[in-house]
């Protein structure tokens, strides 16, 4: 090659643009061929330099591509081998998110939060509006002595997570009323009631909504053969006329057992104690006795109506098969969808004490005031009533009175200046709590015998209560009496409420009605002003000397409503009887998990190809790397490599 060739007449061109000896050799011939002056052959230097340099950067780019592919590809596989159902979750064109937690769903490590549950966070109830959540729906209609309500639930497709039960709500209006409604007729209501549950349905849900009816105590009281009657009429017609998923078994008079327990569900489900995640404070139980599979403490119910009142707590299955002859009050079911489920099978004592609600008691003791004064060394002086011969028997106020005349009897449950007048005498209010209190004791049964310690009222064996830990709420009249009147619902402290209790029962009636006109109670009527002294006393009596309850406990409140949703057995009844309808999620995420198994084992061979194509991909890219930085470092400076 001719040295004029390399002869540029600037040094800067040699050191930028003679970079490697075949660059001088390419350069040199064209040069030689074409005549290219200096200044043409500095131009196409640099061109050509230009070239180079972003061939190199494009290079990089490539191999740093590349590079990361190797990595996304090596994390797909990893994913695929140790979480199939993700990795399948990632192929679907879903969100990213609800895949990934539908293919989770069945792992006990982390329960998965539907959109039910985020929803159920900002409001308790479900509305026609949210159809993103796929509704599936439910209605119980309550067949009770003082009329029939219905009630129309709704609940979002179960996740397949066998720790979370159906998030059953209520359903409502868009403005958040509830779909409940109460007809005033007889029993021709049924039908004003189902047209309207088919209203409230969609009509293509209406196939697979299950329709219960269930009725309680006014049922109960007829004879078997009336009961059965009215149920058939009731099942013939619902299975002709209606489109709702309706069996014979749908249609029955429950016991007072199980309304207690229905209750109970209602209950503990609104306040959450059936999640079985942690962290929010609530006290944790062993649910069969093994380390690490607790879940929440629950609360005992008492709930004190007009007719009855009914009792229920959980205890240990120890402690129910240590007394066989409390059978009777004994309820074991199971929440979950197989019967096989610990983690959601429950023990509860439960018990109803018929004519001891607050509305019969009050007649009972009537009676006995009556029938005391009835008898002839029962009758004083008039005006002989003082606040000693005021704790004996009731006696007439005045002589042996005429045939004609009825007997008018002092009355420490009711307010003094009020006057009850009943077929037999007439109930003089004397408004004085101790007496009453003390004449209430002989009307809870406290005299009959108990066969195995400890006894409630009527000698009935009640399983011991861990009053430091366990938790009660009191429902109905335990609200009614500490709230409409007293003011007082809520935490309940035993002292505080007997004191207002005391002060309510020694006010004149005079006060009283001018209070009641005043608007000074306005959540009460005109039956809850009579007779609150004496409810005051009786819930009191039923809690500490009944059912034994420490004057001390602390652990105990009246609620009318749970988080804004009103507690009706009729929620807690839809729970249990539904309780079946997760398991076809739970199967189905079953199976997919045994078909991602199956082609996990299946698909090893192919496991070991695509690591061998990895690994051959990796070293490729090695050796292409390594040849790239072996290019860079071959690059030499023209001038003084030649000479």
């Amino acid at each position: 090659i001719p040295a004029h060739a390399f002869h540029c007449s600037s040094s800067a061109f040699k050191k930028k643009y003679s970079h490697s000896f075949s660059f001088a050799l390419v350069f040199s011939s064209v040069h030689q061929a074409t005549h290219m002056t200096d200044s043409d052959f500095a131009r196409w230097g640099q061109i050509s330099e230009n070239a180079l340099a972003a061939s190199s950067r494009l290079g990089r780019a490539c191999l740093k591509a590349c590079l990361l592919c190797s990595v996304l590809l090596i994390g797909l596989l990893v994913l695929r081998l140790a979480a199939p159902d993700a990795f399948s979750a990632l192929l679907s064109g879903a969100s990213l998110r609800s895949r990934l937690s539908a293919a989770f769903a069945f792992r006990p490590a982390g329960p998965v939060r539907a959109a039910s549950d985020r929803l159920a966070e900002s409001r308790t109830y479900y509305t026609l509006n949210d159809e993103h959540l796929d509704l599936h729906f439910g209605v119980v209609i309550d067949c009770g002595s003082s009329g029939s309500r219905l009630f129309v639930y709704a609940w979002p497709t179960h996740s397949g997570n066998e720790h979370q039960l159906l998030n059953i709500r209520p359903l409502a209006a868009p403005n958040g009323k509830r779909i409940v409604k109460k007809p005033s007729a007889a029993f021709d209501y049924l039908t004003p009631l189902l047209d309207f549950a088919s209203s409230a349905v969609p009509r293509a849900k209406l196939v697979e909504t299950p329709l219960y009816i269930l009725c309680t105590a006014g049922m109960r009281l007829l004879p078997l053969a009336s009961q059965e009657a009215i149920l058939s009429n009731v099942r013939l017609g619902v299975k002709r006329s209606y489109s709702f998923l309706f069996s014979d078994t749908h249609a029955e008079v429950i016991s007072g057992k199980q309304e207690g327990v229905y209750a109970w569900i209602t209950t503990n489900f609104l306040l959450g104690r059936f999640s079985h995640s942690v962290g929010d404070g609530v006290g944790l139980v062993s649910y069969d006795g093994a380390d690490g599979h607790l879940r929440k403490r629950t609360v005992g119910v008492i709930d004190m109506g007009g007719g009855s009142f009914q009792i229920a707590y959980e205890i240990s299955p120890e402690a129910a098969a240590a007394v066989p002859s409390a059978r009777d009050s004994i309820a074991e079911f199971n929440l979950g969808c197989r019967q096989s489920d610990a983690q959601h099978s429950h023990t509860l004592y439960v018990t109803t004490f018929l004519g001891y609600g607050a509305n019969s008691a009050r007649q009972r003791y009537e009676d006995t005031l009556l029938a005391a004064a009835s008898a002839p060394a029962t009758v004083v002086a008039v005006g002989n009533l003082t606040a000693s011969n005021a704790t004996r028997p009731a006696r007439p106020l005045a002589p042996a009175p005429p045939l004609t005349m009825s007997p008018r009897i002092a009355d420490p449950c009711l307010p003094p200046g009020l006057t009850v007048t009943r077929a037999g005498g007439a109930l003089i209010g004397t408004g004085n709590f101790s007496q009453c209190m003390q004449r209430l004791l002989p009307l809870l049964g406290r005299e009959r015998p108990c066969e195995q310690q400890p006894c409630s009222l009527l000698g009935r064996h009640q399983p011991p209560i861990d009053f430091v830990k366990t938790e009660f709420i009191g429902f109905s009249e335990y609200w009614y009496c500490m709230t409409d009147v007293l003011g007082m619902g809520g935490h309940y402290d035993y002292l505080s409420y007997r004191a207002a209790a005391a002060r309510y029962c020694a006010t004149g009636w005079d006060q009283l009605e001018k209070d009641y006109r005043d608007k000074k109670f306005p959540k009460a009527d005109w039956h809850r002003l009579k007779f609150q002294c004496f409810k005051s006393a009786w819930i009191l009596a039923v809690l500490h000397y009944g059912l034994r309850f420490p004057r001390n406990y602390r652990r105990f409140q009246s609620v009318s409503a749970i988080h804004g949703t009103e507690v009706q057995w009729t929620l807690g009844a839809i729970l249990h009887r539904t309780r079946y309808f997760p398991l076809r999620e739970v199967q189905r995420l079953e199976l997919d998990r045994q078909r991602h198994r199956g082609r996990r084992s299946s698909s090893l061979a192919s496991t070991y190809q695509y690591l061998l194509l990895l690994l051959s991909v990796l070293l490729v890219l090695l050796a292409l790397f390594r040849l790239h930085r072996r290019l860079d470092l071959r690059r030499i400076p023209s001038g003084g490599y030649l000479g």
